[in-house]
């Protein structure tokens, strides 16, 4: 059976929460036997509370804090720690995410079952607040087939729930300079690159949403960062000129709804809701 060693990779800029950073740290920490090295990316200067936290890790833990000399964004940031790392795996957990306590046990053993896999993710529920508050799951395709689907309309896979193997998608151009969608392109290049895909059927972790998650994801701005998103798929050939128009009808609409509406339009078409007592809050 194949050893899997795996990079944690975990990029910060100085707006990062510090309370959520330490609870994300936290529930990798208690999992710590099936991560060989934890990268995190500092984008751009972080303010001395920052600073404080992560000396306060290092001081329990082998971190690797690389530096940017300027704020890259999300998809230079991450590029910049995949380049860092120094195992066939690297694992995403977004700095305000919470991984399950048995997340990595359980990816761990997927991919030695299935050698072939390249890429892995599984379920993971928004919460606001603290885990109890549920809102909803997105329920992501578990086989290759169905993934490389859905692909071409929205991602396949929760970035924070995310396994891969670095060679790969270094390989496949790693991830573009993006404020947003780096995963979704990454995902759209390893597949064009032959990468296997899969998601366990378990929930791994839990993506938190802020009160401000609907309105970051409406208005002119996100409008234009959709369409360049859309055209770079095009220009690289990750989705076809069909595909393309489909999908900005299909995308661009809902981004001027109101806020209340939108959140209505993704528990609608987006996710499935799901009650609070249905779920294992087994993190620490």
């Amino acid at each position: 059976m194949q050893q899997v060693k795996i990079s944690l990779l975990v990029t910060i800029f100085k707006g990062s929460n510090i309370v959520w950073l330490n609870e994300c740290l936290a529930s990798v920490y208690c999992q710590r036997e099936y991560i060989d090295e934890v990268i995190i990316v500092a984008d751009g200067e972080l303010n001395p509370e920052l600073e404080s936290a992560i000396a306060s890790w290092q001081g329990k833990w082998k971190i690797n804090l690389a530096r940017l000399g300027k704020n890259c964004g999300p998809g230079g940031a991450s590029q910049y720690g995949l380049l860092q790392c120094n195992n066939e795996w690297v694992a995403r957990l977004d700095a305000d995410d919470i991984a399950m306590s048995n997340r990595f046990k359980r990816q761990v053993k997927f991919l030695q079952e299935n050698p072939d896999v390249d890429v892995l993710g599984g379920y993971m529920p928004e919460f606001q607040g603290k885990i109890e508050g549920i809102l909803a799951v997105n329920y992501v395709p578990l086989v290759h087939k169905d993934i490389a689907k859905l692909l071409t309309l929205r991602s396949p896979l929760v970035n924070s729930s995310s396994v891969f193997r670095v060679k790969k998608a270094l390989a496949a151009g790693g991830y573009k300079s993006l404020m947003s969608h780096e995963d979704h392109l990454l995902w759209m290049a390893l597949l064009k690159h032959g990468a296997k895909f899969a998601n366990i059927p378990y929930l791994v972790g839990y993506y938190r949403a802020s009160p401000e998650y609907y309105k970051r994801r409406r208005g002119w701005q996100v409008i234009s960062t959709e369409f360049a998103f859309q055209r770079i798929a095009l220009q690289y050939n990750y989705i076809s000129r069909f595909q393309f128009w489909r999908n900005l009808i299909l995308r661009i609409p809902p981004r001027f709804l109101p806020a209340f509406l939108l959140e209505k339009f993704y528990n609608l078409f987006l996710r499935k809701t799901i009650n609070s007592k249905d779920v294992n809050y087994d993190i620490m």
